[in-house]
Parts: structure tokens; C-alpha cells; sequence
């Protein structure tokens, strides 16, 4: 299933936002000049309640990528714990 998301970006932080089996996904990135490359982050709401998706040394090439990335683990971590 392809999770349409909505992009934004505000000072430098890139997000997507969509909805996925009725839960909302956030997923953060922005550039890190130490490491060349983007981290990311993946925030999922279930319930009324935040969770933060462990997705350990994420990180992607570029800013598109990342957030590809992170809407996948999203979707992986939803479809893991419905």
C-alpha cells in the first residue's frame, strides 16, 4: 500500500506527514553536516498516543530518501503492532 504523504519544510527540519491503517505518521529529517548525510526520525500516533519508532542509525543520502525511509518503517512498525 503507497502512503501518500504530505511534505513540509520550516528552518532547515523536512517532515512528512500521512495517515496509514487509521494512525498518524510524523517522520523528521534534516541535513547533519557531521555526518554528510540525513538522520530521521519516525513518530507514530496510535490511540492519542506518541510513539517513537527505534529505527537505530537511520540515515539516508539525500532528504527524499530519508523520508521514504521513515514512512517504510512506519508502516513496517503499524503492520507489526495493529
Amino acid at each position: 500500500m503507497a502512503i501518500a504523504a504530505q511534505y513540509r519544510t520550516q528552518d532547515g527540519r523536512n517532515s512528512a506527514h500521512a495517515t496509514y491503517a487509521g494512525q498518524m505518521i510524523e517522520v523528521v529529517t534534516g541535513y547533519d553536516i557531521n555526518e554528510d548525510r540525513y538522520p530521521f526520525h519516525v513518530y507514530v500516533t496510535k490511540g492519542g498516543v506518541r510513539y517513537k519508532v527505534d529505527c537505530k542509525s537511520a540515515f539516508e543520502s539525500n532528504k527524499d530518501a530519508a523520508l521514504d525511509a521513515g514512512l517504510g518503517f512506519a508502516a513496517h512498525w503499524i503492520d507489526a503492532n495493529p
